[in-house]
């Protein structure tokens, strides 16, 4: 089996990840702004904020059951791959940790997640793939070195910096 439902503490991860901000990285107070919610949770607008974890995790959850759900149609909702019995969205609390996962790690935890939710007709457009784009944009900004990479290459920083041309086609000669 290929899919399966994601463990509570997979998206108790991501949300402490989302409303902390990524362990390692603090440049300056109150740099991290988390996402906002307004796809994840109807009705709402603004940073995700603790007061909204319970709310998002029901939604995530709800979202990757339904994925694995549509993957194997033929296993009811006790017989899914994943914690058994299967979690119930509407009952998901939020273990809030005291610190997040590191930028590449709530990347990665992100990708899991996404690969065990993107298997139904509805991921395209669902406030749960929106939330986890928007994360996920904002932790490659958090991540070591970004800040001190340039915004633009041009010809002379490439050089400077090594960057060799490696032609993939060169053109045959003509014959005359």
């Amino acid at each position: 089996m290929s899919a399966f439902v994601v463990d509570l503490t997979h998206i108790d991860v991501i949300l402490s990840t989302a409303i902390r901000g990524p362990r390692g990285v603090a440049p300056y107070p109150g740099w991290w702004t988390p996402p906002y919610t307004n796809e994840l949770i109807p009705g709402t607008s603004g940073p995700l904020r603790a007061e909204d974890a319970d709310l998002a995790g029901e939604a995530l959850l709800a979202e990757c059951i339904a994925s694995v759900s549509s993957r194997y149609p033929d296993s009811g909702s006790d017989g899914l791959p994943g914690p058994i019995p299967t979690p119930n969205p509407s009952d998901y609390e939020w273990a809030g940790y005291a610190q997040g996962l590191t930028a590449i790690e709530a990347c990665k935890a992100i990708d899991c997640y996404e690969y065990q939710s993107c298997e139904h007709p509805g991921w395209g457009e669902s406030g749960s793939r929106a939330f986890c784009e928007r994360l996920r944009r904002i932790l490659v900004g958090a991540m070591a070195g970004y800040e001190d990479a340039p915004w633009e290459w041009t010809a002379d920083l490439a050089r400077q910096n090594r960057l060799r041309v490696h032609l993939l086609h060169r053109p045959r000669p003509r014959s005359a």
